[in-house]
């Protein structure tokens, strides 16, 4: 069902999105929650792991950072395309940041992560 052709949506939602009950239609406050919940930029980023076997070992895993257009409007908004050198970085460097804890290092080359096993290279 599209947001769209909703009649009501329930009065609790009018409190926590801080819009008026009655002054703004249920598309609005439908918007409201969207402009809220979905405003951030990392819910939006995310990679495609190539996975490469040498002789049935994992060998190597390649991260391409794809971006799903938080900045984009409409229907272009969560279409995936290859992420810009700033963006993908971003992801990237947010990847490594997080895999620290797990012993998992992610070098960068030429805007790709990758991530090395101790199995044939």
């Amino acid at each position: 069902m599209m947001n769209d052709s909703l009649d009501d949506v329930p009065a609790d939602m009018d409190d926590q999105f801080g819009v008026a009950p009655g002054i703004v239609t249920t598309p609005e406050s439908l918007a409201a929650r969207n402009a809220k919940e979905f405003a951030d930029p990392k819910l939006y980023e995310t990679v495609i792991a190539v996975s490469q076997y040498h002789d049935g070992q994992l060998a190597k895993i390649r991260l391409y950072p794809v971006d799903l257009g938080v900045s984009a409007t409409g229907a272009a908004r969560g279409v995936p395309h290859m992420a810009d050198g700033t963006t993908g970085a971003r992801i990237l460097e947010r990847l490594q940041r997080r895999s620290q804890p797990f012993a998992t290092a992610i070098t960068m080359e030429r805007g790709v992560g990758v991530i090395r096993t101790a199995g044939p290279q």
